[in-house]
């Protein structure tokens, strides 16, 4: 007696997400597990199953929903099926797989496969034999624990993208298990879906089609810059555009925090080439150094570093972006250095609809981890070495004509000579750089040059691009543009392999581009540039690639250099004649503007073949590549060349070529829009012999592989269709694919030494390495594809699907060749000699061998093509036509003419006879006579068409459709003006001549075309779309059956267009013999009779009935320059039209006055078959005119098939009140059982889920903090905690939590508080919540419980209670180690019982000890003072994109309204918006005799009787349509990530508000320069509904001398959240309180609001018994720790209300009422902004919430206050006592000594901002310095962001630009010189939040307390107030290690101690002190030594304390030795006066 359902898997997915389904029947809802980082498919092999007591209704439903899962946010919906349960009832059994439906009612691509059984409780049906079918078992695979998904939830489910990744390394698997039924093995069965859909890609260009782009890049902040005393300012390019970050002075570690955008519109291809650079850069020597944004001025700097990688790494990343990531800053001129430091960035790539999606949180400590979280891809090594990748460039040949031939013409007549006009070079572009040859003039340039890049291994980028290009004098012309993958010629090799480093050739490059232009106007030379397709042969070029990595000692730039190469000619190899043969069987279809123009088609290969551009087979070279004028000039090799093309012109002379047809002039097709080619029974041939290189086994060996994946391919693709379709053979079918595979890979070893021998296999390295890499992965293919056969059945034939589905994508890769071997073909159409029309061939698809395995998939194949436009002719309109349909068979092979059978013409089709040109038959022939063809008849039933494109200014069609078969065209009647139009015809095309074998059609039909068209009745008719069909073919000698009815996409260009409901068949005969046509109808629109389809192909018809609901309408523009006065709606369905009533005056009332009408109408009983509805908003004007105003089409109805709600439904079981009561108890009992008594009810009848045994007795249960009591007739929850679970430690932690309600602490506490700190404290603990569950934690946002996993749960809850056992009973000796592992093992276990508690109560109802209203589960020791604060809820997207809330559409759904023509295919429909429909619909099956006839009224309304009108469903409990007044509160909190507007990089927003005509612009509030603007404002505006409910939030940037330009805009529907029964007036708070910061705003009390909820669900009022309320039959109980008293603003301690406590509480489990619904709480939402001029581009994020309250009420007293919070001023004083070991860095000249003259300087704002510096201590010799010096700085604090705040003057001082940045404290140590700049030592950056502890003493300073940071203690000096000790001064250095290495390392630079102080500006000013030493509060004088001074001033003491200190000796040894001198002098100058007086007077 149950509903079972087996719920499979959901296929075609986009993107990659984790993914939920969500199943509900009879209001029970099932989840089920969660598939992790599904892409494509997403397997869950889940069964849910409800009880029935009573048998279900046919009109019951089952409605699946499919969810991307998020952790932390909201899921968002993906799409929906509701299934009607009739015929499961029928049936018993029912499988399914069905597409699924977006909330836009628009069938998607992804489609869900499920199984539903019903067992009725009569046992009358579902008496199921094989009980085990009911479950579907899961294979697990233990690969996932190897592959690192230990992080992810499993949960049993397979994503399976992800595991694809791991499948790659299982080469040997289980060998089988024994048993297995071997012949069921060897099966190969036929394919089951041969007749596949054809999707007409011919012209598919979206890669080429230009988009918009959006590159966001985020500077956050750099680290280790190299460089001392730096200014850095960060650069950031992204192709050619840059933008500069400001300049930060003075710091190694920068912080930006700064934003930027790049806006491109380029195509895919093209943008992710471009190179993204950031670099470091020195800004030096710039007058006026405070510029906040250097811009192009910083004229002056120099290159610290720089980082490269292009935009496809960025784009490959997942989610497109890189998150806190750091950037490695390398030298360019030297990148073996080493980094020269880092930058912290994001950077994100988004296109046009991406939404970006939130990063993954973090801490900033993870992030901090520079080495762990490099910018770099996934598998890419930090440690990089230096390689040199060499491009060597040998020679070109063919290269086109790129100037006029009238120039050619007027410089041979001057010169007399044949000139090559090319002058040519290459240029080779890679990593960033550019490398060019030189120029050679010549069609066959040689240039053996080599172009050397030096760049890191592995390098950033994934493409070398090569172009060849012409100079020229004004600007050069890109020739041709070839790109090379990386990937593709480079191995990063295996444990069994070996790699490759990047390596190719030599080998030539086919070059393709455009046709060459003939005129002088511009044609498209984007094809040049590598932009599209080629359409024309451009020349070869020889090259070759090699890498080698350079000796670790060789260093030098990041550059391209080019060297001359001196080997020989390279790639002279012997050339063999090839031949292109095609047939053309049939050309059609060719566009009428070719009318009257002779027509023929030309095939080229290579330059072979090109007749119309000279290039033709008698004009292959040029006079001026070999004449022989110059001669002298030459030198031998040039002698040498030249000789050679002179053979070459010799031997291609001789080669026969018939390229093109004769020209022949169309005939055109009956109804003249298409023409024809009159080809006969004589089929047009084409040939062209041209001498190529033997490669053709490099051909071979590619199609070899490429056979085997295509044969993988499909076979795989069967058994996936035989998967949805729950067929049982699907495992068998599987095993006969792997069965082929291994034959597959058999052949392959036959050949694989014949393909790798010989010339013609290649001889370069990259071959050999291909060949052996293809033969190594083809052994392992063959092993994994054994294990896949002996271990695949029937439960886990999806996994062993993958494991096939990754070999068939290797063998993909393998078979693309990256060295080219033959040109590819080209088809052209030519029409008075223009090139019309092409389409080009890979040449290895036609390519012929003798062995049918080698054999190219389409050589001597007959296809269907559709020749193109060429360039950018293929966009837009011109693109939609085709131009030609041919029929073609094409052979390419090598010309043998002396083979007597040719191999071209053995797969011809039978019955011709060859026509030659000439008698010989060495050539191929020029034509084919066929004789007697077979005769077929095509019927196309056409039934209908949906969604298709509106043509006319009504934005409607008048469709007709066109069917085409080869010659023969066939059109339906005309239905005016529909959208949907149902033809219901058949049409009928006689006498199909069809050539050759008649058994051939049954593989390959003919194509039919139909084709979808406007009419007008002027002018010709518009193409709306196009449906390619492959009919279904019955040959004269079968048995007839008629063919099924199909949707059929359509297409117009690459974008669908609707679909087309049709089925075609081919009969062969004529009108006898064949089965009778379908009867004839007249026709109102046709003058010709009319054939309907088949009774047997017609769907059969049920009657339905439809209720609609007519609310209004919306925003109506004006029609035709007038006002739109009395709309009113006309819905359509099925041919059957109900009318609403015109609204009389539209400017009172935009509402209908009768709102619920039906009507009756007949539908298919399949619902795939069932028509679309067609809304119509009609105007009815004077004189009876009705004035179309919009349209909305409704694809699927099927969404509004009537499902019965919860109030339609009686719950067994839950007839007596069941009363949830919730404790904190910790019990021994498992999860399983409680959550099993939790659902069960009485003994006999009740809920089950599935896999939970129901076992269970009366008593209580209890889990952690869940109580659960059960007696015989009521169950009891409550939610809360009892004071006596309290446990003694918790006590002792949170005392403040234990305290009254009403104490005098905690009125201090909250005193403080007010609205920013809920916002605050919600979202930094959603922030740390989404941090957790990145690290793998368990998931603690549940939705239900039937998504836990019990088994896993209750064993993990043991552990933990074990492990805290084990930790209380452990007796440790340290206290501090014991307290903090119980408090480890406490956190560890409150983790389970908060997912227990949101597993069955959800968010809101978490216990209060756990639970801080966000859903962020914290310990009472971690809570602090916020444990008070009461959380909002924050939603990071929009309110009504909230799953919980359903969009607000309970009552009306959105319907949009279109006019206008839909021009393009890109053009937005927004343009087109014409209003908006507000209603619903309701479609249920009712009995013939229910069907009641409408009768005209006479005002066009089809009106029923009142004694016939039935009860309507949409009837029941509508708001009212009347005006109603209404109060608007809106609070816009603040905006983040703006698109900056202004030069500099940022914008001056501000808030504009529109509703109706009412208009709010708060320009005078406008914040400049920013681009995260905190707004914090309110607005109060009184509107009407409904004239006046979208409210649309502008964001404008403000401009002074210019308009005001528009960043971006959302909408609101007012209207929706205000009918919604979800409360989304007014947020139910978290607590009821009637003062302070959490003042209770709503004017109704929640018990008014109870009572009101009560009313509208008409439910008996609510009850309050006690301390406990019962509502619904649920009985709520009070928490005895909040009581029900409150306290008012005088402290009075009140029992007031205590029901208010009671509602609230009700209010907050809203859910789990019978009837009820989540409740909006109090909330803030997250809007995305978007603006027209970047259509679907975000512009930023706007954060805010809506209060919405009746005029008719009473008003809220007061308005929330959400002014900004000011930052708070701090005064820090910093004294800086003294220095110590401070480097010296001086030396006296004269005395050799070592010195320094120390200063510090400190700074918290910046250099030039704040900073202040000490006096110098001179002369200091032993690193001490003395100061005594104060340090104020005053600054404001943020406390909230932890950020300091502070404003700088812009250029001119025009405006101020705010700045916050982290509370850090700089302080650096300097050495003054007094002639040149001081020279900078050291320093120390001090964060004030996160300090580290000074050390006491001197010696305990080391660089430890720096080298290891976040493993030092630290302290909050906002909290502690005060320290003091020293701190080390330290640098970044370079260290010699080696001969050449140098390494970065910190080297200790000296010891400051300072003493720190901080106050507020308050207390400041009580106690003022002076700067310096200055009063008040004067420090000391240093005590320096007197050896302290500056030599000029004190030349005393310089005397004293430098000579004589120094010299002392020496110059008392001076003195005396002069004295003695001086006294020998005299001495001797007195000496002779002595002796000659002695002498004489003695005489």
């Amino acid at each position: 007696m149950a509903l079972i359902v087996n719920l499979q898997c959901v296929e075609y997915l986009t993107g990659k997400f984790d993914r939920i389904v969500r199943l509900t029947f009879r209001g029970k809802t099932f989840q089920s597990n969660v598939v992790t980082s599904a892409k494509r498919v997403a397997y869950f092999g889940q069964s849910f199953q409800w009880p029935v007591a009573r048998t279900i209704d046919p009109d019951e439903a089952l409605t699946l929903e499919l969810f991307n899962f998020n952790k932390y946010l909201s899921n968002k919906l993906v799409g929906s099926f509701i299934l009607l349960l009739q015929q499961v009832i029928q049936e018993g059994e029912l499988k399914l797989s069905e597409n699924l439906v977006n909330f836009n009612n628009r069938v998607i691509e992804a489609s869900v496969s499920f199984t539903v059984r019903y067992h009725s409780p009569d046992g009358r049906i579902g008496n199921w034999s094989n009980a085990s079918e009911l479950t579907f078992p899961i294979s697990g695979n233990p690969q996932f624990e190897k592959e690192g998904f230990e992080n992810e939830p499993m949960d049993n489910a397979i994503g399976f993208d992800d595991v694809l990744d791991v499948f790659d390394s299982m080469s040997g698997m289980d060998d089988g298990i024994p048993g297995e039924d071997t012949a069921s093995q060897n099966i190969i069965m036929e394919s089951l879906f041969a007749g596949r859909r054809v999707r007409p890609d011919i012209l598919d260009h979206e890669m080429h089609k230009p988009k918009d782009f959006q590159i966001t890049v985020t500077i956050i902040e750099g680290q280790q810059l190299a460089g001392l005393d730096i200014d850095p300012v960060i650069l950031i390019e992204v192709g050619t555009e840059h933008r500069y970050t400001s300049i930060r002075q003075s710091s190694n570690c920068p912080y930006y925090n700064e934003y930027f955008v790049f806006n491109f519109h380029e195509t895919p291809a093209m943008i992710f080439d471009k190179i993204i650079g950031i670099s470091a850069f020195h800004a030096y020597g710039i007058p006026g150094r405070k510029l906040l944004r250097a811009g192009n001025l910083v004229a002056a700097k120099r290159l610290i570093g720089s980082f490269r990688c292009d935009l496809g790494m960025v784009y490959v990343a997942p989610d497109h972006q890189f998150y806190h990531k750091w950037a490695v800053l390398l030298d360019p001129k030297d990148v073996e250095a080493g980094p020269k430091g880092y930058i912290k960035c994001d950077i994100t790539i988004s296109g046009r609809g991406q939404t970006v999606k939130p990063p993954k949180s973090v801490k900033d400590t993870e992030t901090d981890n520079i080495e762990g979280n490099l910018l770099l891809p996934v598998g890419v090594s930090k440690n990089r070495q230096r390689a040199v990748y060499s491009v060597c460039i040998y020679r070109a040949e063919d290269l086109p004509q790129t100037d006029m031939g009238i120039l050619a013409s007027v410089q041979k007549a001057f010169t007399n000579k044949e000139v090559a006009f090319i002058d040519a070079f290459v240029q080779v572009s890679f990593v960033g750089l550019i490398g060019k040859t030189t120029v050679q003039k010549s069609y066959f340039p040689e240039w053996n040059e080599v172009l050397r890049f030096a760049d890191m291994f592995p390098p950033l980028c994934n493409r070398i691009k090569i172009q060849l290009v012409d100079e020229d004098a004004v600007s050069n012309e890109t020739v041709a543009t070839h790109f090379i993958e990386l990937s593709q010629i480079m191995d990063p090799g295996s444990e069994d392999g070996e790699g490759m480093l990047p390596t190719y050739g030599p080998s030539w490059i086919y070059f393709y581009g455009a046709q060459r232009n003939y005129k002088i106007l511009p044609g498209d030379e984007n094809l040049n540039e590598g932009i599209g397709e080629g359409t024309a042969y451009r020349g070869r070029l020889l090259i070759s690639i090699n890498t080698t990595f350079e000796p670790g000692n060789v260093t030098g730039p990041s550059a391209v250099y080019r060297d001359k190469l001196q080997a020989g000619r390279v790639g002279d190899l012997p050339r063999k004649p090839f031949v292109l043969f095609a047939t053309i069987f049939d050309a059609s279809m060719i566009d009428r503007e070719q009318k009257d123009k002779p027509i023929y088609f030309e095939i080229s290969v290579g330059k072979f073949g090109n007749t119309l551009d000279g290039r033709g087979a008698r004009k292959l070279f040029k006079a001026s590549d070999i004449s022989d004028d110059d001669d002298d000039d030459e030198d031998d090799g040039g002698q040498q060349r030249k000789g050679l093309l002179r053979q070459r012109k010799e031997e291609e002379a001789e080669l026969p070529c018939h390229s093109t047809t004769q020209p022949m002039m169309m005939h055109m097709m009956i109804d003249k829009t298409y023409g024809y080619l009159p080809i006969n029974r004589e089929k047009l041939c084409l040939y062209v012999v041209g001498n190529f290189e033997d490669f053709r086994k490099r051909l071979l060996h590619s199609n070899l592989i490429g056979s085997i994946a295509d044969k993988l391919n499909e076979g795989l693709d069967d058994v996936r269709e035989m998967v949805r379709n729950k067929h049982n053979e699907a495992h068998r079918r599987l095993k006969g694919v792997i069965q082929e595979l291994l034959g597959d890979c058999a052949k392959y070893h036959r050949h694989a030494d014949n393909l790798r021998s010989g010339v013609s296999a290649g001889r370069t390295k990259l071959d050999r390495h291909l060949r052996k890499a293809a033969l190594d992965y083809i052994k392992k293919a063959t092993k994994m594809a054994e294990s896949i056969r002996k271990t695949t059945f029937a439960h886990n034939v999806m996994t062993k699907y993958l494991e096939a589905r990754e070999i068939s994508r290797r063998l993909e890769h393998l078979a693309r060749e990256p060295q080219h071997s033959m040109p590819d073909v080209l088809l052209w159409m030519i029409c008075d000699g223009q090139r019309v029309a092409y389409y080009r061939f890979p040449a290895r698809d036609l390519f012929h061998s003798g062995d049918k395995d080698l054999i190219g998939k389409h050589c001597g194949k007959a296809q269907t093509i559709f020749l193109k436009k060429p360039g950018k002719k293929l966009f837009g309109q011109s693109g939609w036509i085709v131009q030609a349909k041919l029929n073609i068979q094409l052979w390419f092979g090598e010309h043998n003419p002396k083979k007597p059978v040719k191999d071209y013409l053995e797969n011809l089709p039978h019955g011709y006879e060859p026509i030659y040109e000439s008698e010989s038959t060495d050539i191929p022939p020029i034509g084919l006579m066929y004789e007697d063809p077979y005769i077929f008849q095509l019927r196309a039933y056409i039934f209908q068409a949906r969604s298709l494109i509106g043509s006319d200014s009504t934005g409607l069609s008048d469709p007709f459709a066109r069917v085409i078969v080869n010659n023969y065209c066939r059109t339906t009647q005309i239905i005016e003006e529909t959208l949907c139009p149902t033809w219901d015809q058949s049409l009928v095309i006689d006498n199909i001549l069809i050539y050759g074998i008649k058994q051939d059609l049954l593989a390959q039909p003919p194509l039919v075309i139909v084709e979808i068209y406007d009419y007008d009745k002027v002018g010709q008719p518009e193409f709306l779309g196009r449906v390619i069909a492959s009919p279904k073919v019955t040959l004269e000698d079968e048995e007839y059956r008629e063919a099924q009815l199909e949707w059929w996409d359509i297409y117009r260009g690459s974008c669908r267009a609707g679909q087309l409901l049709a089925s075609f068949e081919l009969l062969e005969g004529n009108e006898m013999g064949l089965p009778p046509l379908p009867p004839v109808r007249s026709s109102l629109t046709s003058r010709e009779p009319i054939m309907s389809l088949p009774p047997g192909i017609k769907p059969a018809m049920k009657d339905f009935r439809m209720e609609v609901l007519f609310h209004g309408v919306r925003e109506l523009p004006r029609v035709q320059l007038l006002a739109v006065d009395h709309p009113r709606i006309a819905v359509e369905c099925a041919g059957r039209t109900i009318l609403s009533v015109a609204i009389t005056d539209i400017e009172r009332n935009m509402n209908f006055e009768k709102q619920v009408d039906f009507i009756d109408v007949e539908l298919p009983e399949n619902e795939n078959f069932w028509p679309p509805l067609i809304i119509r908003c009609i105007d009815s004007r004077t004189f009876g005119r009705n004035i179309l105003v919009g349209t909305c089409t409704i694809d699927y109805i099927q969404e509004f098939m009537w499902q019965p709600s919860v109030d339609d439904l009686a719950i067994p079981g839950f007839d007596t009140p069941a009363i949830l009561e919730i404790g904190e108890n910790n019990g021994n009992v498992s999860s399983s059982r409680l959550l099993n008594r939790m659902v069960s009810t009485q003994t006999g009848a009740g809920l089950s889920t599935p896999g939970v045994n129901q076992t269970g007795s009366n008593g209580p249960l209890a889990l952690n903090n869940v109580e659960v009591q059960f007696q015989p007739s009521r169950a009891t929850l409550s939610v809360g905690k009892g004071p006596e679970n309290t446990s003694p430690d918790k006590k002792k932690s949170s005392k403040l939590t234990e305290e009254p309600l009403n104490s005098n602490k905690y009125r201090e506490i909250i005193a403080d508080f007010d609205w920013w700190s809920k916002y605050y404290v919600t979202k930094q603990e959603a922030a740390q919540l989404a941090i957790e569950n990145n690290k793998g934690n368990y998931h603690m946002q549940m939705l239900d419980y039937s998504s836990l996993d019990m088994t896993k749960l209750d064993k993990e809850i043991e552990e933990a209670r074990e492990r805290q056992k084990a930790i209380e009973s452990s007796k440790e000796t340290s206290k501090k180690k014991k307290k903090n592992k119980k408090k480890a093992a406490k956190a560890n276990f409150k983790k389970f019982k908060g997912a227990i508690n949101h597993a069955f109560v959800r968010e809101s109802t978490m216990d209060d000890d756990l639970n801080d209203g966000s859903g962020v589960i914290k310990d009472r020791d971690e809570c602090d003072d916020n444990s008070h604060i009461v959380r909002i809820k924050y939603y990071p997207v929009e309110l009504e994109n909230v799953p919980e809330y359903g969009g607000f559409k309970r009552w009306f759904q959105m319907f949009k309204l279109y006019r206008g023509k839909k021009v393009d295919d890109d053009e937005e429909d927004s343009n087109r918006l014409s209003g908006l429909f507000k209603g619903n619909f309701c479609i249920y099956k009712i009995a013939a005799e229910q069907v009641i006839e409408r009768q005209n009224s006479g005002d066009g309304v089809l009106a029923v009787e009142e004694k016939d009108m039935p009860k309507l469903k949409l009837a029941y409990g509508l708001p009212i349509h009347r005006p109603i007044d209404i109060r608007i509160i809106v609070y816009i909190v603040r905006c983040l990530d703006l698109h900056p507007v202004d030069f500099n990089g940022m914008a001056d927003p501000y808030i504009v508000l529109h509703c109706g005509k009412q208009k709010i612009v708060d320009k005078e509030h406008k914040i400049n320069n920013q681009l995260n603007p905190i707004f914090g404002r309110s607005f109060e505006m009184d509107v009407t509904f409904p004239m006046e409910s979208l409210l649309k939030i502008q964001i404008w940037d403000y401009d002074t001398l210019s308009a005001d330009d528009l960043i971006g805009e959302t909408t609101i529907d007012l209207e929706d959240r205000y009918f919604a029964p979800n409360q989304a007036r007014c947020g139910i708070q978290e607590k009821y309180e009637i003062f302070g910061y959490n003042v209770w705003r709503n004017p109704l009390k929640p018990s008014q609001i109870l009572d009101g909820l009560c009313t509208d669900l008409k439910m008996e009022m609510p009850k309050y018994i006690e301390n406990s309320v019962v509502v619904g039959g649920l009985t709520f109980e009070a928490d005895e720790s909040g009581g029900g008293y409150v306290e008012n603003e005088l402290g009075e301690r009140k029992l007031l209300i205590p029901n208010e406590h009671l509602a609230l509480k009700v209010l907050k489990n809203w859910q789990t009422v019978p009837g009820g619904c989540h409740l909006v709480p109090e909330y803030v939402e997250t809007r995305t902004l978007f603006c027209d001029e970047r259509p679907g581009v975000e512009q930023g994020k706007l954060e805010m919430w809506i209060d919405m309250f009746p005029k008719d009420s009473p008003m809220p007293s007061n308005v929330v206050d959400i002014t900004p919070r000011q930052p708070k001023s701090y005064e820090l004083r910093c004294i800086i006592w003294n220095t110590d070991e401070v480097t010296l860095d001086d030396t006296n000249v004269l005395t050799g000594e070592r010195s320094s003259d120390i200063f510090v300087k400190g700074y918290i704002k910046g250099v030039g901002e704040d900073d202040q510096q000490t006096d110098v201590h001179y002369r200091s010799l032993t690193g001490e310095g003395n100061f005594n010096w104060r340090f104020v700085y005053r600054f404001d604090y943020l406390k909230a962001e932890d950020k300091i705040v502070f404003k700088k003057s812009m250029m001119l001082g025009m405006s101020e630009i705010e700045f916050k940045t982290p509370p850090n404290l700089t302080l650096q140590v300097w050495d003054a010189d007094l002639v040149s700049a001081d020279d900078f030592l050291g320093s120390i950056t001090l964060n004030l939040n996160k300090l580290v502890k000074p050390a006491k003493d001197v010696r305990k300073c080391s660089l430890k307390m720096v080298e290891k940071e976040g493993k030092v203690p630290t302290l909050n000096l906002f909290k502690n107030k005060r320290c003091k000790g020293w701190w080390p001064v330290v640098a970044r250095e370079k260290e010699e290690e080696g001969e050449d290495d140098k390494t970065e390392k910190l080297i200790l630079k000296g010891k400051v101690e300072a003493e720190l102080h901080l106050l507020t500006v308050e207390e400041a000013d009580k106690n003022p002190v002076g700067i310096a030493r200055e009063d008040p509060e004067k420090l000391p004088d240093p005590k320096r030594p007197d050896s302290s001074f500056l030599w000029i001033f004190n030349p005393l003491k310089s005397i004293r304390y430098i000579l004589w200190k120094n010299y002392k000796w020496y110059i008392i040894t001076f003195l005396v030795v002069l004295a003695l001198a001086i006294l020998v002098a005299v001495f001797v100058y007195h000496l002779p006066n002595y002796l000659a007086r002695r002498v004489f007077y003695s005489a």
